[in-house]
C-alpha cells in the first residue's frame, strides 16, 4: 500500500466536503459569446468518438457530452465520493453513450 502524499490527501478532502464544486464553477462561468467552458469544450470534442475526463469529478462534463456527442466516454478520480456522483449522472446520460466512471 502506498502513503498518500499530502497534496492528494488535501484535494481528496477538499473535493469530499465541497462536491460538485468544480462543475458549478466551470458551469456557471460564461464567454464573451454566453457559452460556459463546458459548452466550449463539448464544442471542440464534439468529433471527438472517445473522450477520457482525467480528473471528472462528479461527471458533469461527461453528462454533458454525453447529450451532445454519443461519443464513448470514460471518466477518472481520485475521489471515491465524486465516482459515486459521476456514477449517478452515468445513469441518467442516453444509452447510445457508453460511458465508464
Amino acid at each position: 500500500m502506498t502513503a498518500t502524499a499530502p497534496q492528494e490527501a488535501f484535494l481528496q478532502a477538499f473535493h469530499a466536503e465541497h462536491p460538485a464544486v468544480t462543475a458549478e464553477a466551470f458551469g456557471a462561468g460564461r464567454a464573451p459569446d454566453g457559452r460556459s467552458s463546458y459548452e466550449i469544450l463539448g464544442d471542440r470534442v464534439a468529433a471527438a468518438g472517445r473522450v477520457l475526463d482525467l480528473g471528472c469529478g462528479d461527471g458533469h462534463l461527461l453528462e454533458l457530452l454525453a447529450r451532445r456527442t454519443g461519443g464513448r466516454l470514460a471518466g477518472m478520480d481520485l475521489s471515491a465520493h465524486s465516482l459515486t456522483l459521476a456514477r449517478r449522472r452515468a445513469g441518467r446520460c442516453p444509452a447510445s453513450s457508453p460511458s465508464t466512471w
